[in-house]
C-alpha cells in the first residue's frame, strides 16, 4: 500500500463552497465580493449544517436543504443586481 490520498475525498465539497461564497455576497455574475464576506458565508452554511444534524435530519434532506438556501442567495443576487441598476 502507498500513502496516497484518494480523489473523491472531497467528493461534494463543490456545492457547499459556491453556496458559501454566494451566501458571503460574492455576485454569481463575478467582479463583486470579499473574502470576510466568503468566511462569514462558510460559518453560516456549516452553522446550519451543525443545526440540521443535531435535529437528525436524513442526509437527502440536508442537501435538498441547502439547494433551498442557494436559490434564496441567487434570488437575492439577482434582486440586488436590478435595484443596482
Amino acid at each position: 500500500r502507498m500513502n496516497t490520498g484518494t480523489p473523491l475525498a472531497s467528493q461534494g465539497l463543490e456545492f457547499d463552497g459556491i453556496t458559501a461564497a454566494i451566501l458571503g455576497g460574492i455576485a454569481f455574475t463575478g467582479g463583486i465580493g470579499n473574502l470576510t464576506g466568503t468566511v462569514l458565508g462558510i460559518f453560516i452554511l456549516q452553522g446550519f449544517t451543525n443545526g440540521l444534524l443535531i435535529m437528525n435530519m436524513p442526509s437527502y434532506w440536508q442537501f435538498v436543504a441547502r439547494g433551498v438556501i442557494l436559490v434564496v442567495a441567487l434570488s437575492f443576487d439577482h434582486l440586488r443586481n436590478i435595484l443596482r441598476k
